[in-house]
């Protein structure tokens, strides 16, 4: 019954919009992800949606807006020590807000199923302080032999409020190697995070 009542708490406050959660002037927000995330790679000049959400979205409802990019080349939710410098990293900027964009190594690196990687994002979102909105990105749908988008976005949705998901499946598109999102996606889900995180 507790874990039931845990669940349906995670649910509440994953789908809250963003608020100064700690009533410091700021709401502050960490993008955490993969290399589909890091910015610099694979040129210095390389920005990512974490970047061009942060250009058009700077005030919230009046309150200034900064954003925070935590993402790491090869990360994977599934992954403890990814988590856990996610978590620590939140916790030293006071974030307000965390984006969790991972998902791309979970299945490619670690061969997560559906289940697994749900597991992770919520054992992850159950990791930061009462308060803190966990939002999270819907996979992208790479063009993987036996990799079913529909699947994990399914599991996603069965752990996050719609309110609290990110769309990166819809008209995404892909460098060669089907693994990194190319330029204009970055774009589209800059805006789509822009969009939620500053309504």
């Amino acid at each position: 019954m507790a874990r039931v009542l845990l669940t349906a708490l995670l649910l509440l406050v994953i789908g809250c919009v963003p608020v100064d959660t700690d009533h410091d002037g700021t709401i502050r927000i960490v993008c955490g992800g993969d290399s589909n995330t890091a910015s610099g790679w694979p040129t210095p000049e390389t920005v990512r949606w974490c970047e061009y959400a942060a250009s058009v979205c700077t005030t919230s409802r009046g309150v200034p807006v900064q954003w925070y990019n935590r993402g790491i080349g090869g990360a994977a939710l599934g992954s403890l020590p990814y988590q856990d410098d996610l978590v620590a990293f939140a916790d030293s900027v006071n974030a307000d807000a965390v984006i969790l964009a991972y998902g791309t190594n979970d299945v490619g690196l670690l061969d997560a199923t559906p289940e697994d990687y749900a597991a992770s994002l919520q054992a992850t979102c159950r990791r930061f302080p009462l308060g803190v909105g966990c939002y999270a990105m819907t996979f992208p749908p790479h063009p993987w032999d036996g990799f079913n988008v529909c699947a994990y976005n399914a599991a996603i949705a069965s752990v996050v409020l719609p309110g609290a998901t990110i769309d990166r499946t819809t008209d995404i598109s892909f460098l060669e190697d089907t693994a990194h999102l190319d330029d204009a996606s970055e774009m589209l889900l800059g805006a789509r995070v822009a969009a939620m995180m500053c309504p």
